[in-house]
Formats: structure tokens, C-alpha cells, sequence
């Protein structure tokens, strides 16, 4: 057994700082999230659409808007389709 005092306990950690985003930040005017149907052929969907999220990025940020999700889509009448679940703001898509 030592007999060496014990040392003082040191300051209590600082408390976590939560980060408020802003999200008129230009790094949110992009595709959030790529959603794909579960199919065999899943990779290859989501590569087609990370393609198209990609050539899109340039147009999102230069005008300012994002896409929170795009989605894979089999309906032959919604092509495009837009909600904004209720809300009638340029955010609520």
C-alpha cells in the first residue's frame, strides 16, 4: 500500500456546448438524405441518385435551396412530386 496523500479532485468538466445550426448556412443547400425502395437492384438506385445529387449540388447552392430527401419513386402520375406537409413556406417541402 503507498502512503501517498491523495490528490485533490481537478475542476469539473466544462458543460457541453450545444451547436445551434443555422441553417441559411450555403453547407445545408444541398440533398440532405437518398432514400431507395428495399429491391435487388438497391445500390445501383442509390448510385443513380447520388449521381443526380451530385450534378444538382452546383444549382442548390448557387440559388440557395436545398432537398431535404429525394426519394426513389414508382408512380407513373407523381413524377416530381413536392409536399410540404402542410406548411406553405419555401421550408416546408
Amino acid at each position: 500500500m503507498d502512503n501517498k496523500p491523495d490528490k485533490p479532485p481537478g475542476p469539473p468538466p466544462e458543460p457541453s456546448k450545444r451547436v445551434i445550426n443555422n441553417l441559411s448556412d450555403p453547407k445545408y443547400n444541398c440533398v440532405w438524405s437518398i432514400s431507395v425502395l428495399p429491391a435487388p437492384d438497391s445500390s445501383l438506385v442509390r448510385s443513380l441518385l447520388q449521381l443526380v445529387a451530385d450534378a444538382v449540388a452546383p444549382v442548390l447552392r448557387y440559388r440557395g435551396w436545398r432537398v431535404k430527401r429525394l426519394m426513389e419513386s414508382v408512380s407513373k402520375n407523381a413524377v416530381g412530386l413536392c409536399t410540404g406537409n402542410g406548411r406553405n413556406d419555401a421550408d416546408g417541402a
